[in-house]
């Protein structure tokens, strides 16, 4: 006897039951007779339970972890926001600092207001060159390697590149690379540590200049607010093909809080930062456990304990 709501759910999940199918009526649609023909694994019903509860109970903690890193994403926004306006003060204490107006909004009367230009070395198109699987040169870093804000270095390709140019094209931890056409026109990275890599022409980079106030961690902060959007916006109008060029980049308003100021605000979206990125790389221990736990229970490879099975569920009447 089974129990179509629980066991029967999720024997259909991740396509077991579409599997069964074909191997034993060798194809995917089949008539309600040739169903009938279908062997399917049927433990006891308290084993059922126990399946059921056990597949639940992880499906739901990755539900839960799932409207964690939703909230954590919505109070960046939040801290984002009080942060570019207000600057790194409590909330309760917002009201009290004097602000005025500026073309990226209001903003702390003792902050400046300045071009990017004026802040960073001269902005640069990356390096032309055919990506190569084989380890011809540095790492070549390109637009797709960059999803999510994230590079995963050992999948990045290798380009040929003469060593007397290397230098001119080797990032550095605190550069800033920069999407300059295409879908992702405007979107940033930050270079923390890396292999010795150099970047790709469709990719910009900025590099904060010394004395000049300006800490790359900030900067790259900045790049995610409303007010860089609006201005990378306007200027690529819609067209992403064209996307944006050095001149634009240069011509930026960025706010400049004096240089504790930045390091706070770094502090305080780093920190969110890193909660968000340990509840992802929990969210997806809990999916490759109930992906596991799904293939192993529905196959019989691993059976629930007979003596677990009173503890992990109650008899439905």
């Amino acid at each position: 006897m089974t129990r179509p709501s629980k066991y029967l759910h999720w024997l259909w999940s991740q396509r077991v039951f579409q599997g069964l199918c074909r191997r034993h009526v060798n194809q995917a649609s089949v008539s309600i007779e040739r169903l009938k023909q279908v062997a399917i694994p049927l433990p006891s019903l308290s084993e059922q339970r126990a399946i059921a509860h056990v597949l639940r109970t992880v499906q739901e903690a990755k539900q839960a972890t799932e409207r964690v890193i939703a909230a954590l994403r919505e109070l960046k926004k939040s801290l984002m926001r009080h942060l570019f306006t207000y600057g790194p003060v409590p909330l309760d204490q917002a009201e009290s600092v004097p602000l005025r107006d500026t073309e990226i909004g209001p903003i702390p009367e003792h902050w400046q207001v300045v071009r990017l230009g004026e802040v960073v070395e001269r902005p640069q198109y990356g390096y032309t060159a055919s990506a190569s699987d084989a380890p011809v040169g540095p790492k070549f870093l390109r637009i797709t390697d960059i999803q999510d804000g994230k590079v995963v270095w050992p999948s990045v390709p290798f380009c040929e590149i003469a060593q007397s140019q290397v230098e001119n094209y080797l990032l550095k931890p605190g550069d800033i690379l920069v999407a300059r056409i295409g879908a992702t026109t405007g979107k940033t990275f930050l270079v923390a540590e890396c292999p010795p890599a150099i970047f790709a022409s469709y990719l910009i980079r900025l590099r904060v200049a010394p004395d000049k106030g300006l800490l790359s961690d900030y900067l790259w902060y900045f790049t995610d607010t409303e007010a860089y959007w609006a201005q990378i916006n306007s200027n690529k109008g819609g067209r992403l093909k064209q996307g944006i060029n050095i001149p634009i980049l240069e011509n930026l308003v960025i706010p400049l809080p004096p240089l504790p100021e930045q390091r706070e605000i770094a502090r305080v979206l780093q920190a969110v930062d890193r909660r968000i990125q340990a509840e992802e790389a929990y969210a997806r221990a809990l999916d490759d456990l109930f992906k596991s736990l799904l293939h192993e229970l529905m196959t019989g490879r691993l059976r629930v304990a007979p003596w677990t099975v009173k503890a992990l569920v109650a008899p439905t009447p």
